[in-house]
């Protein structure tokens, strides 16, 4: 509003950003900036019940979670005013959906799995400088195990009981920067500013033979890939692996 001579430029647009984002404006009228933000979490137990899982899992639930915050940085002028120097608004999912399952008897050992799903979003206001960068990230994470204890081998002659442990891990992060002028030209979309995908993959295996040898290893896949939109991040591709052996001799 230019017409609006009582209010300077940063002002108006502090204003408009916590009005513009407010999702329950009927709180803040309430509260005003006191006004509690949305938190909230569900765990829903029991699932395995179900006909759709009760052939094959011994125990399923479902995770879901939010909560949302906002942040005020302040100074008083020598005039006695509050001049505002950022504000940050944040929402996040953590997961948006998180699936565990555990399987029943599978190969005489016991099979688990883990699946989550998050988003989490903010934007940060600078008045003085005009602008609005919102930051973005995606998280994808897949957990399987598998173990099984005390099955015998025969070995020359001799009945060794065994241990087992199987795991594997994937994980996925995409996280990306954009940023929206207000003293040049508005890009409704936003300018780029830098993103990128962290991908990371490890299958591990732990074997235990008569609880006097313990083998383990490991591969650890990592991948950077930059975002197309631009990014300060170099791309780079890791292999790792190692192998662990321990000997118990009495």
């Amino acid at each position: 509003d230019p017409l609006n001579a009582q209010s300077t430029l940063e002002s108006k647009l502090s204003e408009a950003f916590v009005s513009g984002m407010e999702g329950m404006p009927l709180l803040t009228k309430i509260f005003g900036q006191l006004a509690p933000r949305a938190n909230w979490s569900f765990h829903w137990d029991g699932l395995e019940k179900l006909p759709l899982f009760s052939a094959f899992a011994s125990r399923v639930s479902l995770d879901h979670a939010y909560n949302s915050n906002y942040k005020r940085r302040w100074r008083i002028a020598p005039a006695g005013d509050e001049i505002t120097e950022s504000q940050t608004i944040g929402y996040n999912f953590a997961p948006l959906a998180g699936v565990n399952l555990g399987f029943k008897d599978f190969i005489k050992g016991n099979f688990g799995a883990t699946f989550r799903y998050g988003l989490s979003t903010s934007y940060d206001l600078v008045p003085s400088g005009q602008n609005v960068v919102q930051s973005d990230q995606t998280d994808i994470s897949v957990t399987a195990n598998f173990s099984r204890s005390g099955f015998e081998i025969p070995f020359f002659g001799l009945s060794l009981s065994n241990d087992i442990d199987i795991s594997f891990s994937y994980t996925n992060s995409q996280s990306s920067r954009r940023q929206y002028d207000f003293k040049n030209i508005y890009l409704s979309e936003g300018q780029p500013l830098e993103g990128s995908t962290r991908s990371t993959m490890e299958p591990r295996i732990r074997y235990t033979l008569s609880a006097r040898v313990t083998a383990s290893a490991y591969y650890r896949y990592t991948k950077i890939a930059p975002d197309n939109g631009g990014s300060k991040i170099p791309g780079s591709t890791t292999n790792e692996g190692g192998l662990d052996i321990h000997v118990a001799i009495q």
